[in-house]
């Protein structure tokens, strides 16, 4: 039988009712979910929140402390922040695989025009860049312009 990944998941279940708790816990348990954790205050979560990250963190308001919008507000403001984050850190990654792709394709115009070696093209890519200050894309386009006819 084909795991779905649910076990791994974790759950943040932040109430007072001890009824709300037994409803969440029993729907997670069927759907394989197991690692539950229930916090009875919003600052209770907060504090959670800081030693662990959820998958799913359910408010059920209002909580002892505050009813329980402020809790779910910052919680959003949280994900919205990892979020840009992570589409930063992959918009950073794309360029550093289209940087290297440019790269090598210089690299092989270097191979095929002027018969370097791989070693020997990468080179002098690398010490163009630094004796010029600028990046080795640079570098490599103004090979691809050279050498594409």
């Amino acid at each position: 039988m084909e795991s779905s990944g649910a076990e791994n998941e974790s759950v943040l279940i932040v109430t007072t009712s001890v009824k709300s708790v037994s409803l969440f816990s029993e729907a997670f348990a069927a759907a394989s979910i197991n690692q539950i954790k229930v916090a009875a205050s919003a600052s209770e979560a907060q504090k959670i929140l800081l030693e662990k990250k959820y998958d799913i963190v359910i408010v059920d308001a209002p909580l002892s402390d505050e009813g329980g919008e402020n809790l779910a507000r910052s919680i959003a403001a949280s994900v919205k922040g990892k979020l840009r984050q992570l589409q930063d850190e992959n918009a950073k990654l794309k360029q550093k695989i289209e940087d290297i792709r440019i790269i090598d394709r210089a690299k092989c115009m270097l191979i095929s025009y002027l018969s370097l070696s791989e070693q020997e093209s990468h080179r002098f890519i690398e010490k163009q860049a630094m004796d010029l200050r600028t990046t080795k894309r640079v570098i490599a386009e103004g090979i691809l312009k050279t050498y594409a006819n």
